[in-house]
């Protein structure tokens, strides 16, 4: 996953304004499409997550009119399809006073989109639980661990079970599961409020 251009608060960023987020990792983000007609499913959920998750990380608001110029500027010229990360960050945390950390700024990063419609994914069930499993936040280890152990057995990715043995969530992703009567099952520990999770809930 090699992002081709990065910038932080309209600006092109440096190893120096990356360096504080490569430290901490403390930080939100979210992740979004951008199809081959510049549309972009979900919008206002993203936008919707930033805002709530920045008042959990960093006791903020988003200006979302202001993030949504970011992501044009940043698409401008660009062929799509392509992949959006918005990143919120605030390149002055200190380790040792993360409650410091009170202007977050924005980032973004594109990278080139994989075809959509994927092979069949396999999964190992792993015992974990993300930290604050409703926000999606930059610390990214426990899980990226998790999804290296099932890739070693063979594995397309990890399965998280929970400490009461329940199903939550994927590595990077949401599941649900479908029963006799086509009715979604989705898991009722606690997970990441997924973009297309919502989506479908609206349409069953």
């Amino acid at each position: 996953m090699l992002f081709d251009m990065a910038t932080l608060s309209e600006q092109g960023a440096t190893a120096a304004d990356l360096l504080p987020l490569a430290l901490t990792g403390y930080g939100q983000f979210t992740t979004m499409r951008v199809d081959a007609d510049r549309r972009i499913r979900g919008l206002s959920l993203h936008m919707e997550r930033l805002v709530r998750d920045s008042e959990v990380v960093f006791g903020t608001v988003v200006d979302t009119d202001r993030v949504r110029v970011l992501v044009r500027q940043a698409l401008a010229g660009r062929e799509s399809p392509c992949v959006v990360r918005i990143t919120h960050f605030d390149p002055s945390i200190e380790i040792g006073r993360p409650e410091d950390a009170r202007q977050p700024q924005i980032m973004v990063t594109v990278r080139s989109a994989g075809a959509l419609s994927p092979p069949p994914l396999t999964a190992m069930s792993v015992r974990y639980e993300r930290d604050l499993p409703h926000v999606k936040h930059c610390g990214l280890f426990g899980a990226l661990h998790a999804r290296r152990t099932a890739r070693l057995q063979g594995f397309g990715d990890a399965l998280f079970l929970g400490p009461d043995n329940l199903v939550s969530e994927g590595g990077t992703w949401n599941v649900g599961f479908i029963d006799g009567n086509g009715t979604i099952i989705w898991p009722e520990g606690p997970v990441l409020p997924g973009v297309t999770v919502a989506l479908l809930q609206q349409r069953t």
